[in-house]
């Protein structure tokens, strides 16, 4: 589960370190692990985790989860 400052959540997703981090978490994600993103609902979110795509996305109050899975 990832929960960045919201706000840094527009730009949070290009930043080298954000990069890194999606790298490192696809590698040592099991078959069928999810990777839960949390930014501000109204912001930008990336579409793919890495090479994962976004499997689902829901809004609770002024935040949005974001799911990608390694299927």
């Amino acid at each position: 589960f990832l929960d960045p400052p919201f706000p840094d959540s527009a730009n949070w997703a290009t930043t080298d370190s954000a990069k890194k981090i999606m790298e490192n978490s696809v590698k040592i994600l099991k078959e069928k692990g999810k990777i839960i993103l949390r930014v501000e609902k109204q912001k930008s979110h990336p579409t793919m985790w890495g090479d994962l795509p976004l499997s689902d996305d829901r809004t609770y109050g002024r935040s949005r989860l974001c799911f990608y899975c390694k299927n």
